[in-house]
């Protein structure tokens, strides 16, 4: 028998459509899966991020079934949506995000 774990994925992010394979992309970030499989730690954020990529790591992160996501970010790095807790730990609530985003899509 094989118990497969995920433990560690890796996220390549680019601002082109469809990048070519060995494109360079535009940021990457570590994900660290938590045994709840709908929460996840994003860690070691690089690279240039601006709203597209948000978007499409939104996407990706409710097409995975990720309802919370936490990090440790220092000084005058954001995530969107975060929450600093007195444990320095930033916690996303995705669900609440996709809500605001459907009610400001729905109000335009």
């Amino acid at each position: 028998m094989i118990r497969h774990e995920r433990v560690c994925s890796l996220l390549r992010m680019f601002n082109a459509d469809a990048p070519h394979p060995f494109e360079p992309y535009d940021a990457i970030v570590t994900v660290l899966w938590e045994a709840d499989p709908h929460t996840i730690w994003l860690q070691g954020f690089h690279g240039k991020v601006g709203p597209r990529i948000i978007w499409q790591l939104h996407a990706w992160l409710v097409a995975a079934g990720i309802t919370t996501v936490k990090a440790h970010r220092a000084d005058g790095h954001l995530l969107p949506g975060g929450v600093l807790g007195a444990d320095g730990v930033t916690t996303i609530d995705i669900a609440a995000i996709t809500r605001r985003r459907r009610e400001r899509t729905r109000s335009t």
